[in-house]
């Protein structure tokens, strides 16, 4: 295979634009210890960065409410509710005006999502798909701008990234 990383999505927990939590300027994974969770399966990297956050809090991993790999159905069930659950931070930054969520200022291990174009070694891709990863790299191009900007006005406002 070739690999070719477009960018890195980092993982954020998620809640309703309308809950208690939405508001808030810091939230402390030890205060979502006992809420109700919608996550992925044990075996999904969005279960192992939540389950990895919790352990190295010294907190036990939250029982969750539903398990599920559906973006949708998630997103569906936390949008109503005091539910959260966690997705790569482009779902929400790419959807934000139509799901109903907001990603809380909690802070997890900085490992992230490879974002990326992934074909077979020595193959020729047809035009269309040759297009479809060009459109690819210039969108992904965008993400990376706007991130580098985002980080730059945190910066600038006393909230630093790591």
């Amino acid at each position: 295979f070739d690999v070719e990383v477009l960018f890195d999505d980092a993982t954020v927990v998620a809640a309703s634009k309308r809950g208690q939590w939405a508001h808030r300027s810091k939230v402390e994974l030890a205060e979502l210890a006992d809420r109700s969770w919608i996550l992925t399966p044990p075996e999904s990297w969005n279960y192992s960065i939540i389950e990895d956050s919790f352990r190295r809090a010294g907190l036990a991993m939250p029982r969750p409410y539903l398990m599920t790999y559906s973006v949708l159905l998630r997103a569906n069930l936390v949008v109503n509710s005091e539910h959260l659950t966690v997705f790569p931070a482009s779902v929400l930054r790419f959807n934000w005006d139509n799901l109903g969520l907001v990603a809380l200022p909690v802070d997890l291990p900085s490992q992230t999502w490879p974002i990326a174009i992934v074909t077979l070694k020595h193959r020729v891709l047809t035009p269309a798909a040759q297009l479809f990863c060009t459109q690819l790299r210039v969108f992904a191009a965008r993400v990376k701008e706007e991130e580098t900007a985002l980080r730059a006005v945190d910066f600038q406002a006393g909230r630093f990234w790591l």
